[in-house]
């Protein structure tokens, strides 16, 4: 089956209705992610430094002001290192603005091109 054969086959199945939390297909990505999440920390050598927060569409919120909300946390630290570099990626504009509001000089906001 080619590229062209599958597209068509699936094109009329998906509804994209089912990316809102609550539903079963958003419980079930989000299984997979902590899943792969649990198994890079305790098997990739090159994650057994970091330590990951996961919040999943059942924490309210939108994601970039959850990020953001855990960053203004981070800040307020006594041992906050402010060379700390941040870096968040998204499709919203509000998502600059976002990184602007933190005042950090190492915040760093990434977007796909969209032509």
């Amino acid at each position: 089956m080619n590229y062209q054969e599958i597209i068509d086959k699936y094109e009329n199945q998906w509804n994209s209705n089912v990316i809102t939390p609550g539903t079963n297909f958003m419980d079930k990505i989000s299984a997979v992610i902590e899943l792969y999440i649990k198994v890079r920390l305790n098997k990739d050598p090159k994650f057994q430094n970091l330590k990951c927060i996961f919040s999943d569409s059942s924490i309210p919120g939108e994601g970039e002001h959850k990020i953001l909300e855990f960053i203004r946390q981070q800040r307020a630290r006594v041992n906050y290192n402010p060379n700390t570099k941040h870096c968040i990626y998204g499709a919203d504009a509000d998502l600059l603005f976002l990184g602007l509001s933190t005042h950090d000089p190492h915040f760093y906001c990434f977007r796909e091109l969209i032509i």
